[in-house]
């Protein structure tokens, strides 16, 4: 089956038929006048995709096809990244963790480096739910920029890597339209949850961008992510059961098989999908994603200044580095693991 083929709907097109399919799906429940033109923008702006290079002699088809994906994913997170905002809270970031933990082991076993690699980061997750460290901006910060690191790590464990010969036209003809469907919607939500870290990267996007405005980006960037923790008063008691019930109840499933991997992902982001919209309906004026940034100016203006002049920039940079580099190992191992 070649990935351009025709009849009755070629593979490429099932592929962006996916990524506009999630594009309507994020908004449901929070559409807004407008709306439909900015999403026909963002998808039309990803045609800046199929632009040569400035050096290419050979133009690369299938490499300006993904690009073009890519690209139309960033226009569309861009246009609506204050909405796509999943709002959390500590228990949240204690059930997300524990999910990821089963999942490593059930895919990779009992590798203790990367366990002891992503147990680093989940340790203040464990802590937080007997104290109150959430309060403080910077923690905020580093449990979302931690949530999204485990969704996209979980994304790329179970994508389907066969679906992405849809842009060299080596699709195999194993790979059902439905799946291609899936494919689609998959590759544009992880996108999307990557540009939220990606974007937190403290250099200049063009050479015309100045660093101090690029701080000024980044840290407009950190208040955004900030905004969508949510700080709730510890249930040590909730929490603590959570802690033993949950990993007792992976371990059995692990030995047992009483539920699948992916129902268990499944019914998780629909849990989470169910949570978020809960959260926003009774979430008060504080963690309203709606701010006014022209009224923070001056609150804006002293934090790039602080910016500029610590460690803080340092420390984002180095966490960024090594959770990202978690992602791209599990990213590969998945890989090898499926050829």
């Amino acid at each position: 089956m070649n990935g351009f083929e025709t009849g009755p709907v070629p593979p490429f097109a099932l592929f962006l038929i996916g990524m506009m399919l999630q594009a309507f799906y994020l908004l449901f429940g929070r559409w807004e006048k407008g709306d439909l033109r900015m999403i026909l923008y963002s998808f039309a702006g990803g045609l800046l995709g199929m632009m040569p290079g400035e050096h290419e002699t050979d133009y690369d088809l299938p490499l300006h096809l993904f690009l073009s994906c890519v690209t139309a994913s960033i226009f569309f997170v861009f246009n609506f990244r204050k909405r796509l905002l999943v709002r959390i809270d500590g228990q949240m970031l204690i059930v997300w963790n524990l999910l990821f933990f089963a999942i490593l082991v059930n895919h990779y076993g009992l590798n203790w480096s990367i366990l002891g690699a992503v147990a680093i980061f989940s340790l203040p997750t464990l802590v937080n739910g007997f104290s109150d460290i959430d309060r403080n901006f910077k923690w905020q910060v580093f449990f979302y920029v931690w949530f999204i690191v485990m969704v996209v790590a979980i994304g790329f464990t179970h994508f389907n890597l066969a679906s992405m010969g849809v842009f060299n036209g080596s699709i195999g003809s194993t790979v059902s339209a439905l799946e291609l469907l899936f494919s689609g919607a998959a590759f544009f939500f992880l996108v999307i949850n990557a540009w939220y870290v990606l974007y937190l990267v403290p250099i200049p996007l063009n050479k015309h961008q100045t660093m101090r405005s690029r701080m000024y980006d980044v840290h407009e960037q950190l208040h955004l992510l900030a905004s969508g923790y949510m700080w709730n008063k510890d249930d040590i008691r909730t929490n603590l059961m959570l802690i033993v019930a949950l990993p007792a109840f992976f371990v059995c499933n692990y030995l047992y098989q009483l539920v699948s991997e992916e129902m268990l992902i499944s019914l998780s982001f629909v849990v989470m999908a169910s949570l978020n919209r809960k959260t926003e309906q009774s979430s008060d004026e504080d963690y309203e994603q709606e701010t006014d940034w022209k009224d923070r100016s001056e609150e804006i203006s002293i934090w790039t200044t602080e910016l500029v002049s610590t460690k803080v920039m340092h420390g984002v940079g180095v966490f960024w580095v090594v959770a990202m580099l978690v992602a791209i190992v599990l990213f590969n191992l998945s890989f090898i693991r499926s050829m």
